[in-house]
């Protein structure tokens, strides 16, 4: 920050134009098209720290470190200027509005071969069954992998706007109370040339250090998928021999994979099975039971029959005790068994961690907290679009290390 610095001043009273030289030559932020008494170096240190804090810890902070009061006002347009970059780098090209990948056939990828094979073995029952009890048949952690798996997630979260731009039509009726900030994450898995993925000396699977990226917005689907498409090209998931998507099952995510991965890249979709758990208890619950003994025995064997991914015998299991209740409560059970019945190829759990496949989308739930809740979702916050939008971008570049603390000029680094 330049502050109390003698500097020569231009006046072209013919143009009506004005400059200061020096301000060019250090390179000050350029805000509201004139040059601001900040340097690069002070917004970015500003726009990070606002990322992090509410802005009364922001000023708190400045202050107390740098010596520097600055006012609300001026803290959100110094931020907005450090902050519309990353929010440009995030949001994408408009340009791939007509040019999203078609829907269609794919080629067959190692891990659904895998998949086949071991589905076909006589031996399934018992490699499914050793994998849910922990035990993978994997390559060992030495050494680099052969092959990277680029998985993909997506998931939704509210943050509470300003009541001028929120919607009139809520979930509940009446005027919505937040706005959704869509987010999504890639990060990479390691398998050896034969498919058998790499584990950590606990002989469980892991992601690859380093490779967890994350991207938000709070645009609608059609643009988050034009984001989430340039995000995991961003991430290499055009020379992937394989790539999966991860996701809870919402609708308006059921058919985005199809949308934002290249059509050329084999695909796995994996609904993740904790909802899959939290919906399955949601059902047992509606069904009728003198006690709960047997009601907690036939959740067992439900779920038993879930985790090894036979959905149709799962389905005929809760269809038969729910025939015995009336009409109105098992139109309701029937209604919440479309959810495995729409979802059962995605849902073959056993054979995806016997492959040594992630199955929960924990990392993109885990990211809605982190990207937005943390920040945006504190008591008594209330965000314009504009100001939610360039607080996700600079968290997104943050957590995914992409931000620039160190400018020498006033440019995203390349």
């Amino acid at each position: 920050m330049i502050e109390d610095v003698s500097r020569t001043y231009f006046r072209d009273d013919v143009y009506l134009q004005s400059s200061i030289p020096l301000d060019a030559k250090v390179g000050l932020i350029q805000m509201d098209n004139n040059y601001s008494r900040y340097t690069p170096g002070f917004g970015a240190m500003a726009a990070h720290l606002y990322a992090m804090m509410t802005e009364d810890e922001v000023l708190i902070t400045l202050k107390e470190l740098c010596g520097v009061e600055i006012e609300k006002a001026s803290l959100a347009r110094l931020v907005q200027t450090v902050g519309e970059p990353y929010l440009t780098k995030q949001t994408g090209s408009q340009s791939l509005a007509d040019s999203l990948p078609t829907p269609g056939a794919r080629p067959l990828g190692i891990l659904e071969r895998r998949i086949n094979e071991i589905d076909e073995s006589p031996d399934r029952d018992k490699i499914v069954q050793d994998a849910l009890n922990g035990k993978i048949d994997g390559s060992g952690s030495s050494g680099s992998p052969g092959l990277t798996i680029v998985y993909g997630t997506s998931d939704g979260t509210g943050v509470p706007g300003l009541k001028r731009e929120l919607s009139e039509h809520g979930k509940n009726g009446g005027r919505a109370k937040t706005f959704e900030a869509k987010v999504g994450v890639a990060f990479k898995q390691g398998f050896d040339e034969n498919g058998l993925p790499a584990l950590d000396k606990s002989r469980n699977i892991y992601r690859i250090p380093g490779t967890t990226q994350y991207t938000a917005t709070i645009e609608k689907v059609a643009p988050f998928a034009r984001q989430m498409t340039e995000f995991l090209a961003s991430n290499g998931v055009g020379n992937a021999p394989q790539a999966v998507f991860l996701s809870d099952g919402a609708i308006w995510l059921s058919h985005l994979p199809e949308r934002v991965f290249p059509p050329h890249v084999p695909l796995l979709m994996i609904i993740d099975k904790y909802h899959a758990i939290e919906h399955l208890n949601e059902l047992v619950d509606k069904l009728y039971f003198y006690k709960a003994d047997p009601r907690e025995k036939f959740r067992t064997e439900a779920r038993a029959l879930l985790d090894i991914g036979n959905i149709p015998e799962m389905v005929a299991l809760i269809k038969d005790k729910a025939s015995s209740l009336k009409p109105a409560r098992r139109e309701k059970v029937d209604k919440g068994l479309e959810y495995f019945t729409k979802n059962a190829e995605k849902m073959r759990y056993g054979l995806f961690q016997a492959v040594g496949l992630f199955v929960g989308s924990g990392v993109v739930e885990a990211a809605c907290k982190t990207v937005v809740g943390k920040r945006l979702k504190n008591a008594g916050m209330h965000w314009s679009k504009k100001g939610a939008s360039i607080a996700i971008a600079l968290r997104c570049a943050i957590m995914s290390g992409h931000f620039d603390y160190c400018r020498s000029e006033f440019k995203l680094a390349a």
